[in-house]
């Protein structure tokens, strides 16, 4: 299990397609929980899962709503403010949301976790 067994059940975290290449090193949250490298697309639609979790029944057209937040600045790194996604994929904290720590989530860009 990844994180909060609620946030994992709601947004797993090793899927197929969801996790990109897997690194070998696993960088650890300010929260002392693990940071997981996802992919942007699912990095949006945990985010959204987050906020409403019935969202994909109401969102008449699911991958055009994702692909536009996509092409946005909605997901920034919590480390050098800068936009998270633009590789491709971000790490992010497996306890999501839901810790004292970062009550809106936890996110570090491709860049930054180089350095």
């Amino acid at each position: 299990a990844c994180g909060s067994e609620a946030y994992a059940a709601a947004a797993p975290c090793e899927s197929a397609g969801d996790v990109a290449a897997r690194p070998p090193f696993q960088p650890e949250c300010v929260c002392g929980a693990r940071l997981v490298r996802v992919t942007a697309r699912r990095r949006v639609e945990r985010m959204l899962d987050d906020t409403d979790t019935s969202w994909r029944a109401r969102a008449p057209e699911v991958e055009r709503l994702v692909d536009r937040l996509l092409s946005s600045s909605i997901v920034t790194c919590d480390l050098c403010d800068e936009i998270a996604t633009l590789s491709g994929a971000v790490w992010t904290c497996t306890n999501g949301p839901h810790t004292v720590l970062h009550p809106a989530a936890y996110d570090v860009c491709e860049e930054t976790s180089r350095t």
